[in-house]
């Protein structure tokens, strides 16, 4: 089978489409298996959610049955970022007290000793409190938080690290602002675009060091809409200029424009583009690509959400179309995901190389961190340690 040409690059099978796809259980059935087997094309990676996560030997097999359809190592993708997002739980991190409440009524002191944590589990695995912690600490000592957010990108890298997950989809980089809608500001570090910044760029650091490659999203950010893109396409249409942009929003991710993974959100900003971020060629090769100078393997927000309108296939036709690199279509059924795979082109050899330089970039951090570095990459369970510990001396 003909592959995409780089003798020191993994081997992508020419037949890779640019998709990645879910599955529906902790195993897959055996008319899935055969359908990632024996359909011509084959999906770049596979996502999971908590529905596929029950403990540490099923979801090894899980991601060896996925690799042994579609006949090679592909990448597994999952969404780990702490708080009340994260898969590896079998229930999910789920609502504390604290978070019911009105999240502008909440106080850095309220935060922080609200998650103050062991690193116990529910299942199999650690549940990480939400980033805003992160940001809430950075009030009280700024060396301690972003040595927090090293360690948690550190301690989520290692556990995934030990499952053969490649690609976590985190740190989210949105700013935290009154007016964000309240999944956006319970899952953000901070209101201000430099702490955003930099304890970003520790947590991808962290995740790097472990091997594990780190998503910033939502590019170019989230965090002014007040509506969510799972059910309708926010707009922002705020007379703040571009130039503003770039010193708040746009910051945390042209301050992180080396980071190997990025995701585009689903979202319209009236000012730059009558159409959606992930299809709006404007931003994407404009100003991302050449303003921002971001090289990232960029990847669409799940085009199952409501913010997108059309047939699925359309719908990630139009994102790669406009310089998405790879579109995500997490849910459906075999009948969806068959016709996604007919009709979505091959991966782009700009895509395989942009995959492959992110690659290169993790094995490396993961060297000299192994060589270098005091902690233990090898026993995640006393990474997790360190962090909770960490955490919890900030007081």
């Amino acid at each position: 089978m003909p592959e995409h040409k780089n003798p020191k690059a993994i081997s992508i099978p020419q037949n890779t489409k640019a998709v990645i796809l879910g599955c529906y259980g902790e195993t897959l059935s055996s008319e899935e298996f055969k359908f990632f087997k024996n359909s011509a094309a084959k999906p770049f990676g596979l996502i999971l959610f908590a529905r596929n996560c029950k403990h540490r030997e099923q979801l090894l097999r899980l991601i060896a049955q996925f690799r042994e359809a579609v006949g090679w190592k592909a990448p597994i993708f999952i969404d780990q970022e702490g708080g009340v997002n994260q898969r590896l739980t079998k229930e999910g991190y789920g609502e504390t007290a604290l978070s019911k409440q009105q999240p502008n009524k909440i106080s850095p002191s309220q935060e922080i000793s609200s998650h103050r944590v062991k690193p116990e589990t529910a299942t199999a695995w650690p549940l990480y409190p939400p980033i805003s912690i992160l940001g809430q600490a950075m009030h009280k000592n700024y060396q301690k938080a972003q040595e927090a957010s090293y360690l948690m990108g550190l301690a989520l890298g290692a556990t995934l690290f030990d499952l053969g997950i490649n690609v976590n989809l985190a740190p989210m980089l949105d700013l935290r602002h009154a007016q964000s809608h309240a999944l956006t500001f319970k899952r953000s570090f901070h209101e201000h675009s430099f702490s955003t910044a930099m304890l970003g760029r520790h947590q991808i650091q962290g995740m790097l060091d472990a091997g594990v490659l780190p998503t910033m999203k939502h590019i170019p950010g989230h965090g002014r809409a007040t509506l969510d893109s799972h059910t309708c396409l926010p707009e922002i249409t705020s007379s703040i200029s571009v130039e503003q942009m770039f010193l708040s929003d746009f910051y945390p991710f042209r301050f992180n424009a080396d980071c190997p993974v990025g995701m585009l959100a689903h979202i319209r900003y009236s000012s730059l583009s009558a159409l959606p971020a992930s299809q709006s060629k404007a931003i994407i090769q404009g100003l991302l690509r050449e303003d921002m100078n971001i090289d990232s393997l960029l990847l669409s927000d799940c085009i199952f959400m409501e913010a997108l309108k059309g047939p699925l296939a359309t719908r990630g036709l139009a994102c790669l179309e406009a310089g998405v690199d790879i579109v995500i279509a997490s849910h459906g059924n075999l009948e969806d995901k068959d016709s996604i795979l007919k009709k979505l082109p091959n991966l782009s050899s700009e895509a395989a190389r942009r995959y492959n330089s992110a690659l290169t970039k993790a094995k490396k951090s993961r060297a000299y961190a192994l060589k270098y570095s005091a902690f233990p990459l090898h026993d995640y369970g006393k990474i997790n340690e360190l962090f909770f510990s960490s955490l919890n001396s900030i007081g």
